[in-house]
């Protein structure tokens, strides 16, 4: 069986988006296999979820227009601190992170390289694409120009709470990133079952209006414990009860074409 990673759908020639495996051969995955990712089996669904996560983008490589350059990671890193997040102050293992911002500011940017550096084998994160989806072009191309490329962080584009529930239980999730609550539809009672649903960080990215305040109510802002802004690629901590308030240049250098770069991990989109 042939698979297209861009839709998820069998092919037998050439798919809209050229992104082609055979599932058999490469993955060893068999048909018998996707039929299980559609059962309540939770072992059966980890397996072929596992398969997917190890080598979904193995060969999904472009390095055209890359410009070698240094990255904004170079700060050693402290007991209790992330590094290349050391604005942030010491953070304990369970806080809520609200990230505000214009489109194009670059708040899905830094959602998603605070998820990269949160996510290790004791502590996988979910990252929730709801308003952008996690085949969409949009989003691949980010995860492409990001070069992130790490087996602990899973992209999963659903806003049902079963459903979410159902993936956190049988991929072991830690920490789940929502983006973005507004576009999502996401209501403020959703998340907070989320954050008591979960042992690690939730994040939550929205919005803002053109005078830098966030869509939504303050109940938003009320509910977090730190409240980044971001604003063209500097971000700012607008309330934080883990440090004190402080800005921070996310990023280093660019693209030619104008996109930001951070460092080549790994990732897994989640299949539906």
């Amino acid at each position: 069986m042939r698979i297209c990673l861009g839709c998820n759908e069998e092919v037998y020639g050439v798919s809209c988006c050229g992104l082609i495996i055979d599932l058999e051969s490469v993955l060893g995955i068999t048909s018998n296999d996707l039929t299980a990712r559609n059962t309540t089996n939770l072992e059966q669904q980890r397996r072929v979820d596992e398969h997917y996560h190890d080598h979904l983008f193995d060969d999904y490589h472009d390095e055209e227009n890359l410009v070698s350059t240094d990255i904004a990671f170079e700060t050693e890193v402290q007991e209790n601190y992330i590094k290349g997040f050391e604005f942030l102050g010491s953070l304990p293992k369970k806080y809520r992170l609200m990230i505000h911002g214009l489109p194009g500011s670059g708040k899905s940017t830094f959602s998603l390289m605070f998820a990269n550096r949160i996510s290790n084998a004791h502590s996988k994160t979910l990252y929730l694409c709801v308003e952008e989806g996690a085949k969409s072009a949009t989003m691949l191309k980010k995860i492409k120009q990001m070069r992130i490329r790490n087996k602990h962080l899973y992209l999963f584009h659903s806003n049902n709470e079963d459903e979410i529930y159902h993936r956190i239980a049988s991929l072991g999730i830690s920490n789940v990133v929502v983006d973005s609550a507004n576009r999502g539809h996401i209501p403020l009672e959703f998340l907070i079952r989320l954050y008591e649903h979960i042992a690690g960080v939730l994040v939550y990215t929205m919005h803002s209006t053109k005078d830098g305040k966030h869509r939504g109510g303050t109940e938003f802002a009320h509910e977090c414990d730190i409240e980044v802004r971001v604003t063209k690629g500097v971000a700012q901590t607008l309330k934080n009860r883990h440090g004190e308030l402080a800005s921070y240049q996310i990023f280093k250098k660019v693209y030619k074409n104008g996109s930001h770069r951070c460092k080549r991990q790994n990732f897994t989109i989640v299949p539906d």
